[in-house]
């Protein structure tokens, strides 16, 4: 009976063995090199981004990328209340990408984009505290898909 429970997840370990499955957290998958990175957009989003981005960055790789980030960062209002008054806004981040190749001059281009909302507080400094934390939530997910996607590039 016991061998009837094992034997499927057996042939699930020889099967993910055998197909070439690749861990995309795995530290040794970062084999890419930034060569150049050119953002446009707010200054202190351009900043975390291009920080994020760079700690990935292995010199000794062979494959080198070129990449230009067009920022959009974008708040709007998302609820009101009977009065007219805000109680809820969105923020969202989108990015848009060119990765190039340098060896082979192929250019990549993807669009990455992070919405999150944040709700007004009850005093204005805990506003500008949830603005910042939802801010920060879609520069970190969007520097973690970019950081994806190039690993991607490279398997």
């Amino acid at each position: 009976m016991k061998y009837i429970k094992i034997l499927p997840i057996f042939f699930l370990i020889l099967l993910l063995n055998s197909c070439g499955y690749k861990k995309l957290n795995s530290e040794n998958l970062n084999n890419f090199k930034i060569n150049k990175i050119e953002i446009t957009g707010e200054n202190k989003l351009i900043y975390k981004i291009k920080n994020n981005i760079e700690i990935y960055s292995n010199q000794e790789s062979k494959f080198t990328y070129d990449i230009k980030i067009n920022l959009i960062s974008v708040k709007e209002t998302k609820i009101k209340n009977t009065t007219g008054k805000t109680t809820r806004y969105s923020t969202r981040l989108q990015a848009n990408t060119l990765i190039t190749n340098v060896e082979t001059k192929i250019d990549y281009k993807k669009t990455f984009s992070s919405i999150n909302d944040y709700d007004v507080g009850s005093i204005h400094s805990d506003t500008l505290k949830n603005e910042k934390n939802a801010i920060e939530n879609n520069i970190n997910y969007i520097s973690n898909e970019i950081i994806k996607y190039l690993k991607l590039l490279n398997i």
